[in-house]
């Protein structure tokens, strides 16, 4: 057994701006080298485009991207599907 101690998951801190969880994992996403202040401004700039080209709450479309580009996890129920094989194959 191991005697090192186990880590506790950290998670960032919601974005100041738009108080969001989701933009702030957008941002540490686009760090590159560490430079956390110009992956901001490429973060508010993109956001102030939407919202000049949509006149909506960037934020709201942000989301909704993300839920359309994420995968839907549908629960299949294996127990079943094996009954009604093992049945039909009699």
């Amino acid at each position: 057994m191991s005697r090192r101690n186990i880590s506790k998951k950290r998670f960032p801190k919601a974005d100041s701006i738009y108080n969001s969880y989701l933009v702030s994992l957008l941002i540490t996403r686009i760090l590159k080298s560490g430079k956390k202040t110009i992956a901001k401004t490429i973060v508010y700039q993109a956001f102030d485009i939407v919202k000049k080209k949509t006149n909506e709450d960037p934020l709201v479309i942000f989301e909704k991207a993300i839920r359309n580009a994420s995968p839907v996890v549908e629960v299949k129920a294996r127990r079943v599907v094996v009954l009604l094989i093992k049945y039909q194959l009699k």
